[in-house]
């Protein structure tokens, strides 16, 4: 069993050792302890654990603890006055902390560090500071007091943590009840947020497709008003080729017409040379029968 315990201990600290990130993380609202390093590379280039001295326990008073404590956490005992119940142990604070709160651990070189949640209430002056840093962190990042921001939402929710944190220490049940209420909130600002994209991804699809079909729209009037221009060109082309007909029907009609005259003019004129002709035969040959 003891073995057992140890290996599991060994694969988390394997799996601890490959997912600590290479950056110190940023900095925080939330109290944090002071970091302490909880592995070392020996000389053979192999983290090794390294001995943390845990946090020392802090008093929590019984009046604290509120009547609901034992529904919200099974195994304690239920039901009777809230002053008469036996205070939550170190080690049940510490394990909601960590629960809501996890450790901020990175790698720096040779060593691993780590940063767990604070277990120390806070004071008057710790509330002034943090109030200070997060005025300081809205300055220095120029942010609006309203309209949509990330960052301001992310110092805000760090405050908010905070709180939750506080009232963990003092009231467990207040506490878990400000984190559940942290949760509701950002799953509907995440839910929100979703929407939002979904929208305004249908948004861009419909404006793709409005652009894709206008498009196709533009091709087809091209395409008529190519074959408009094209007919038109065949209806000039056929109108100038009547009109050359009809010219050429025309000047045919007026040659025809001409030569026609020319002839009968001929003939005419052959005509009264023939009479004329004949009449003189007639009248000679009167003259020899006289």
């Amino acid at each position: 069993m003891q073995l057992a315990e140890e290996q599991e201990h060994q694969q988390e600290f394997l799996k601890l050792v490959r997912e600590a990130p290479l950056k110190a993380p940023e900095d925080t609202l939330v109290k944090y302890s002071e970091a302490k390093v909880i592995a070392i590379k020996d000389r053979h280039g192999v983290f090794r654990p390294a001995l943390v001295k845990e946090e020392e326990e802090i008093a929590v008073p019984v009046h604290e603890v509120m009547s609901v404590y034992g529904d919200l956490r099974p195994g304690n005992i239920k039901g009777g006055d809230c002053a008469a119940r036996v205070g939550p142990s170190h080690s049940e604070i510490r394990g909601i902390l960590n629960k809501a709160f996890p450790p901020l651990i990175w790698r720096d070189d040779d060593k691993i560090y780590r940063r767990i949640v604070s277990i120390k209430d806070a004071t008057h002056a710790d509330l002034l500071e943090i109030q200070e840093k997060l005025d300081l962190h809205l300055s220095e990042n120029k942010l609006k007091p309203t309209g949509l921001s990330e960052k301001r939402r992310k110092y805000f929710n760090q405050c908010f943590d905070e709180l939750a944190r506080q009232e963990i220490i003092k009231c467990i049940p207040r506490g878990l009840l400000l984190l559940r209420i942290r949760d509701e909130i950002r799953m509907s600002l995440a839910a929100y947020e979703a929407l939002y994209l979904s929208s305004a991804a249908y948004g861009v699809r419909r404006a793709i497709k409005t652009e894709m079909e206008k498009q196709k729209v533009d091709e087809e009037y091209n395409v008529i008003t190519n074959e408009r221009n094209e007919l038109l060109d065949k209806i000039e082309e056929i109108r100038n080729h009547l009109q050359d007909q009809a010219e050429k029907f025309r000047l045919n009609s007026l040659h025809a017409k001409k030569i026609f005259i020319e002839e009968r003019d001929n003939l005419r004129r052959h005509n009264m040379n023939l009479k004329s002709q004949l009449e003189s035969i007639v009248a000679g040959s009167s003259k020899q029968k006289e």
